[in-house]
């Protein structure tokens, strides 16, 4: 049996201390606290370990704590780990309001969280803070990169045809509305298709009569 199955089951400290590397105590200290819930392992963490690795308080606490726990535990950490804490724990549990938390400077982890809350929520409107730095600057290219990304994500849970309709490129939203027609047999939606950059009435002409046969058949 290895020091962290036993301190596992003992819940002893001394067990994860008798490992010789700090990275290996630390590693020690995490993993027991993710099995027992107990907080308490965490503020062993002391974050001497190499940023590449994963055992840092802040994901200590947020591996640890049950989800929907108020994480109390994350503001007396500095910015950086208290960011990486609320990022952590918002996208476990999809909580917007620990989203709003994280400072405008932790901008990847911040849409991250955003992105997880609209999913878990189906909530579209948080969909629109996916797509910007802290500086109100694009992240991506083009907005399908981002937020029709996370209304992608939500659709494909409700195939709700209003997310359909929120879609940027217009080549996505046609196949979106293509879906929910053939899905709900409902033709009509076949006429929201339109026209794309380039096509001519006739390729619309001929979508819209696809669209028509596969809802009819589904």
């Amino acid at each position: 049996m290895c020091y962290g199955e036993i301190a596992i089951k003992t819940e002893n400290y001394e067990v994860c201390n008798r490992l010789s590397s700090i990275y290996d105590k630390e590693a020690c200290y995490s993993l027991v606290a993710s099995a027992t819930n107990n907080l308490e392992w965490c503020d062993k963490i002391m974050g001497s370990s190499s940023t590449s690795f994963s055992y840092t308080k802040a994901n200590c606490y947020s591996n640890a704590l049950p989800v929907g726990l108020d994480p109390s535990k994350c503001e007396n950490l500095d910015r950086e780990y208290r960011d990486n804490c609320y990022a952590e724990i918002g996208i476990k549990t999809g909580n917007e309001s620990l989203c709003n938390k994280i400072s405008n400077f932790s901008t990847g982890s911040k849409e991250d969280c955003y992105f997880s809350a609209a999913i878990k929520t189906n909530n579209s409107e948080l969909c629109n803070k996916t797509i910007f730095d802290y500086q109100g600057r694009k992240i991506f290219t083009s907005d399908y990169q981002g937020r029709d990304n996370c209304y992608l994500s939500i659709f494909g849970k409700t195939k709700n045809i209003n997310v359909c309709l929120l879609l940027s490129s217009i080549r996505t939203r046609n196949n979106c509305l293509s879906q929910v027609a053939i899905i709900t047999k409902n033709s009509s939606i076949c006429n929201l298709i339109s026209l794309e950059v380039g096509e001519n009435t006739d390729r619309l002409a001929e979508k819209r009569s696809s669209c028509l046969n596969n809802s009819a058949i589904a």
